[in-house]
């Protein structure tokens, strides 16, 4: 009774100061996810939320015991049952400024029906649940078998509206609709000829375009907006991402093969921690460590002055990049306060922090098969056999006995040094090694032949020597992180081509003139000391670099990379000094140390050339000459809070690597050591992870619909929009999982229902109750995208080079692209008539023709592209070199033809729009390439230029750039 009359006091409160009573009609029952939380995390959390920094009265709204907690004065915030006992009703229902909730100076306010709906949830119990995202998706729907299962949820959220979905499109219209989302592309003559509307035919239509290679061109591009995409860094210069364009080629493979979801997860966070790595299985080079380009394929800074300031941007954009594209959630608004809406403490932003700082960028090589172990192994067997006979002549031999020599010379002046790094034993100590050229081992014991005189002698004091196998080997050979605490560091190195780099703060792009000192550049026969002054960066977290290989300048652009066949590399030690020496830094090593000096020995030519001509032959196999930028484990580094976001004011503890506290007991234990880049991957695919299999069906609904079932598709958040259709998106996200995370699968099933094969042409009253068509009672009119529209011009003027994989085509350069860092190459206009995915992507540089269609700038996640209508795409469309250069190849194809003037027509319309043109078109296009030729009476090409300008008009069509 009571009850009742409280919903009657609501309702005849607010009716009466609302023009339309109907606004107030309450739900049957208030649910907290979908009707209060919006509420109160959109008015309250800012100053009653998660942030402890900006929270007022000491009041928490985000979690449920403290919203119903009383307070040391004797109030209730919420009063399950009594909304006139609970605080926070008091205060939103005052007029009073100094009560009102929230106040004035906030500018915001609930509406009547938001009141309305706090006040009821309270009087019914003021249920409380946790946030829908981080509640594991339960496939509650029930099918009756006899229709597909999303026109079913569908329908159910229809028939509560009494509306009904729009009858099935046309056989043309599925056709081009099923082509261009699929495949990007428009549908060929042959494709126009079949009969979807069998539902038969409709199915073996959508197979053939998922096992069309261009599916996985189309697929990988929605990716890239995830992923950032750019072959350039940005910023000043724009200096080049190592072989980027090979994670773009891994995409559209990955796509086409229909790596499940979940492996194509862990590939690219933690592929080359993998112990059983994917190998391309025509080519044999390693998948997997090319889907790390992922982390290292953002903006970056040359020289920073501030290299940690530079680290923090860098690893920030990557936790928004990982936690966005793959969780949906903002975990980098974390990173000066606890968030603000969401349930993401600072700590949890800098646990990730640490597992990125843990890794280390690497130069992989390219096309390295698993097959090199063979020859590796072959040149090791040469090298032993070669190592035995050394070692028998040796104690047999004649030859004076081995001589022993103290280096002690006069007494070591004091100096304070410390030892970074000392391979004058049997292994490398704390450093580690990737690739094939340094190992695990120094030189001690190996064999050392002089290849001028045919001699050779074995080792007896080691060296890290990167010729162990061969010259010419890619690899790297890094210290452990340290603190730089001296002013200079010594290497005591020999080496060709090679480079030693001192890397601060995993900054990669070490130049002058701030860190020019930081990398040198090794060009020595013997073994000499070089010094480089790091003493302005004392207290700078660094670890140190060795490779057989040398950045250098391409076109005036720095930091490419290259591999000379002749390269190599070895060092003795490293040591840090506190002051210049200015005798050989062996003195400091060397005291009392005694050493012994082998003679080479002569090798009999047959034996030699046994040796070296089978050498040769398996070292010409092991020749890197192309590399991508991927990620490499470095140390296991925890990072302290940096508070307020400022990396000079550290927390005093510091945060264990693991994943998101909301999502307790979700993945493994993270190890101690490395990055735990595999274990945060591991709980990203863990099917107890709410978020990542939702995440995913909601982005492929997204680009088949226009529209993701939560609007918001990189942000599942509080301040992210509510599913249109729940069950619809769990009942997805877990025939996702139960379907081996299939994306070819999960497209197929999505396009086979009615729902997807609805007409574009809405019900008047559908519209009037449902204005923005979240409830899909008609399918959306979709504008094709920058890089379909491109395509689709490209398709229509035979112009459409079908060619996939391989570099970039670079980008035409008008005379408005200018600035520093512009290519010195400029491409064909028309991109050599490679689909768009091949088109240079440069960060300063970018297609003007993709910008103007809304292709956006790659600094982060844009998993949701802004769709304008301006007046810059119309002109585009009238006036770019591009659009007439191709109208004006259509025309010559045209009239190649020798076809009437209605044929030509009907060709064209099937082409731009995948129909005929009805009699009143071709009337009309006649008349209109009448009077273009009447236009240019003196031109004898007059015939030609009108049909130009007719297939120009074409191009500037709404329903070119529609899927109507």
């Amino acid at each position: 009774m009571l009850r009742g009359i409280f919903y009657i006091l609501i309702l005849l409160l607010f009716c009466g100061c609302q023009r339309n009573p109907g606004d107030f009609t309450l739900p049957d029952q208030v649910d907290f996810n979908q009707h209060i939380r919006p509420i109160i995390s959109n008015n309250c959390f800012v100053c009653h939320g998660p942030d402890i920094s900006s929270r007022k009265a000491e009041l928490r709204l985000d979690q449920e015991f403290f919203a119903k907690s009383q307070s040391q004065s004797g109030l209730w915030p919420i009063r399950a049952g009594k909304p006139h006992r609970s605080e926070m009703y008091r205060r939103i229902m005052s007029d009073d400024p100094e009560q009102m909730m929230p106040p004035p100076e906030t500018n915001r306010s609930l509406t009547a029906y938001e009141k309305a709906l706090i006040g009821k949830w309270i009087e019914e119990g003021a249920e409380w649940k946790k946030h829908w995202a981080f509640i594991l998706p339960e496939n509650q729907f029930l099918s009756d078998n006899a229709r597909h299962p999303i026109d079913q949820i569908i329908d159910q959220t229809l028939d509560r509206q009494h509306l009904q979905r729009i009858p099935q499109a046309s056989n043309q219209q599925l056709i081009r609709r099923l082509s261009y989302l699929i495949k990007g592309l428009p549908p060929t003559e042959e494709d126009l000829a079949k009969n979807v509307e069998d539902d038969g035919d409709y199915e073996k239509y959508v197979n053939q375009l998922l096992t069309s290679p261009q599916y996985g061109e189309r697929w990988a591009r929605h990716w890239m907006d995830l992923a950032r995409y750019a072959e350039g860094r940005g910023h000043e210069f724009d200096y080049p991402v190592i072989g980027a364009w090979r994670y773009r080629d891994y995409l559209i493979r990955a796509f086409n093969q229909d790596l499940p979801y979940d492996e194509f997860v862990i590939e690219q966070l933690a592929g080359d921690l993998l112990d059983t790595p994917r190998y391309n299985p025509e080519e044999g080079f390693n998948e997997s460590l090319i889907g790390t380009l992922l982390l290292n394929i953002g903006e970056g800074k040359h020289s920073p002055v501030d290299t940690k300031d530079e680290e923090k941007i860098r690893i920030d954009n990557v936790i928004d990049v990982t936690s966005k594209t793959f969780l949906g959630l903002t975990v980098a608004c974390a990173r000066c306060h606890d968030h603000k809406f969401d349930d993401i403490p600072t700590t949890d932003y800098y646990a990730l922090y640490g597992i990125f700082e843990s890794s280390r960028a690497h130069l992989y090589p390219a096309e390295r098969t698993p097959k090199e172990y063979q020859y590796i192994d072959s040149i090791q067997q040469l090298k032993q056999e070669l190592l035995a006979y050394l070692e028998s002549v040796s104690l047999t031999s004649n030859q004076p006995p081995a001589s022993f020599i103290s280096e002690k010379t006069k007494e070591i002046p004091s100096v304070n040094y410390t030892v970074l790094g000392d391979f004058r034993g049997e292994n490398i100590g704390p450093w580690s090694s990737d690739g094939y050229c340094f190992g695990k081992k120094t030189t001690k014991g190996e064999l050392v032949v002089d290849t001028k005189s045919n001699r050779a002698h074995i080792r007896i004091s080691g060296t890290a020597s990167s010729e162990k196998i061969s010259r010419g080997l890619s690899g790297a050979l890094r210290s452990p992180t340290f603190t730089i605490d001296s002013d200079y560091i010594l290497f005591k190195a020999a080496g060709n081509h090679a480079t030693i780099r001192i890397v601060p703060d995993n900054l990669q792009l070490i130049q002058d003139p701030i860190h020019g000192a930081f990398a040198r550049k090794i060009e020595s026969e013997s073994l000499i000391d070089f010094i480089s002054f790091v003493g302005q960066w004392k207290g700078t977290k660094a670890y140190i670099e060795i490779i057989p290989g040398n950045y250098y300048s391409r076109n005036g652009k720095g930091h490419y990379y290259r591999q000379n066949p002749e390269a190599w590399i070895e060092v003795e030690y490293v040591l840090a000094l506190d002051s210049l020496i200015e005798f050989p830094s062996g003195v400091l090593l060397s005291n009392d140390k005694i050493t012994r000096q082998e003679s080479f020995l002569q090798i009999p030519q047959s034996i030699w050339n046994d040796y070296w001509l089978e050498k040769n032959r398996f070292s010409k196999f092991l020749q890197d000459t192309t590399f991508l930028a991927g990620m490499i484990d470095g140390d296991c580094i925890e990072s302290a809070v940096f508070v307020r976001g400022d990396h000079r004011n550290l927390s005093e503890d510091k945060v264990p690597h693991r994943f998101l506290t909301a999502l307790p007991g979700v993945g493994p234990d993270f190890p101690k050591t490395g990055s735990g880049r595999l274990a945060l991957a591991k709980s990203i695919v863990d099917p107890e992870n709410p978020l990542t299999s939702r995440i995913f069906v909601n982005r492929v609904w997204h680009h088949l619909f226009g529209k993701g079932i939560v609007t918001t598709v990189d942000n599942f958040g509080l301040q992210g929009t509510l599913p249109s259709h729940p069950e619809l998106l769990d009942h997805l996200a877990v025939w996702f999982l139960e379907n081996d995370w299939s994306v070819k699968k999960l497209i197929r099933y999505i396009v086979t229902s009615e729902t997807f094969k609805q007409n574009t042409e809405a019900d008047p009253h559908a519209l009037e109750i449902d204005p923005e068509n979240k409830l899909l009672h008609s399918f959306p009119l979709l504008r094709l995208e920058a890089e379909a529209i491109r395509d689709g011009i490209l398709t229509c003027s035979d112009r459409l080079d079908l060619t996939m994989y391989g570099e970039s085509i670079p980008l035409h350069l008008t005379d408005f692209l200018q600035g520093r860092g512009r290519p010195s190459e400029s491409g064909p206009l028309d991109g050599a008539g490679r689909r768009s995915i091949y088109q240079a992507l440069w960060r300063n540089f970018l297609p003007p023709f993709m910008t103007t269609f809304d292709m956006p700038i790659p600094f982060s996640t844009f998993g949701d592209r802004s769709e304008t209508n301006v007046p810059a795409q119309s002109l585009t469309l009238l006036n770019d070199p591009f659009i007439r250069e191709q109208a004006e190849l259509w025309a010559k194809n045209l009239i190649k033809k020798n076809q009437d003037t209605s044929t030509l027509i009907e060709s064209v319309y099937l082409k731009a729009f995948s129909r005929k043109p009805s009699a009143d078109e071709i009337i009309i296009s006649i008349q209109f390439i009448n009077d273009q030729k009447e236009k240019y009476p003196q031109r004898e090409d007059k015939y030609q230029l009108a049909w130009t300008d007719f297939c120009h008009s074409i191009f500037n069509m709404k329903e070119f750039i529609y899927l109507l």
